[in-house]
């Protein structure tokens, strides 16, 4: 069955011995962008939520043609249902699902304690990484230390925003850097932007190179726009004086190997790790495209 809020936390608690944050489930899984609710759990035969099987919807444009892919996350099952193949279940039946919904594509970036997993039961394939780049920032670790004293978050959030006042971009949204003729890509229009919307994120411009970025625990680029080495160049130096100023020790990247914005970064930092992009076509529809993503795609952005 389409999972609810209620089924989520049960199998959550279970999960991960914790609650989960009701705030982030919400806008993530029930925002009014996710117009194709294809999240599903799975019920045991006690009536008991048991697994779930997370799945997002993004509009994505190829050559000016336009449709909805899915993306997996947050797949989890209860303790007390663990060994009894639902995951893999659960997840046929949201494929099965997005079909009947005209989806064809399904992608996400699994950790490597499950990507085997999928990719011997769910027939998930490998296209390239994620390419992460981090830059160290000195400072002192104001973020840090306000994720253990809870209490300062509202001073620091409102710190934040002074600071980066001076740079607010007059644009609400900006197009995705990762886009260009024959590659696919998630559409970055206003309604994307209000959906990924939070108090923590800001798009600044810095040297009239719109910044897309959020504070958690270290200053987070989802997207910035495509731009010569020379005007990165400037706008960068900025961003480290605002990472070193609002106590970010460090600036975090993550973008699809061969994009523009990976290949100007590559010439600046030092590649940090990878992720691999997991996918699989639920049809022959969109098998001869290229997809790419940066961090701004993914469903923790």
């Amino acid at each position: 069955m389409i999972a609810d809020i209620k089924s989520y936390t049960s199998i959550y608690k279970s999960a991960f011995s914790a609650n989960p944050d009701l705030e982030i489930v919400e806008s993530k899984f029930f925002h009014q962008y996710q117009k194709i609710q294809a999240s599903f759990i799975a019920i045991s035969e006690s009536n008991e939520p048991a697994s779930f099987y997370g799945i997002i919807t993004q509009r994505v444009t190829y050559n000016n043609e336009v449709f909805d892919i899915g993306q997996s996350c947050d797949s989890m099952t209860h303790k007390n249902h663990g060994g009894q193949g639902l995951f893999i279940n659960v997840a046929e039946t949201a494929y099965d699902f997005l079909k009947t919904q005209g989806i064809s594509y399904i992608y996400g970036f699994p950790n490597t304690t499950i990507y085997n997993l999928r990719k011997i039961k769910l027939k998930w394939e490998h296209f390239e990484n994620i390419n992460i780049y981090k830059q160290n920032i000195k400072t002192l670790p104001i973020d840090k230390i306000v994720k253990k004293i809870p209490i300062l978050k509202f001073l620091y959030i409102s710190y934040l925003n002074l600071i980066f006042s001076k740079y607010k971009s007059q644009d609400s949204f900006f197009n995705n850097s990762v886009i260009e003729k024959n590659v696919c890509g998630v559409i970055h229009n206003l309604e994307y932007f209000e959906y990924k919307s939070s108090k923590n994120k800001f798009i600044i411009k810095l040297n009239n190179i719109n910044f897309w970025i959020k504070v958690d625990g270290a200053l987070w680029v989802g997207d910035f726009e495509n731009a010569s080495v020379e005007s990165f160049d400037i706008a960068f130096d900025i961003l480290k004086k605002l990472a070193k100023k609002t106590g970010l020790s460090n600036i975090i990247f993550y973008y699809q190997e061969g994009t523009p914005n990976e290949q100007l970064l590559k010439k600046k930092i030092n590649l940090h790790s990878n992720i691999p992009i997991g996918y699989r076509h639920l049809s022959e529809e969109h098998k001869n495209k290229v997809f790419r993503f940066s961090g701004s795609d993914f469903d923790t952005w």
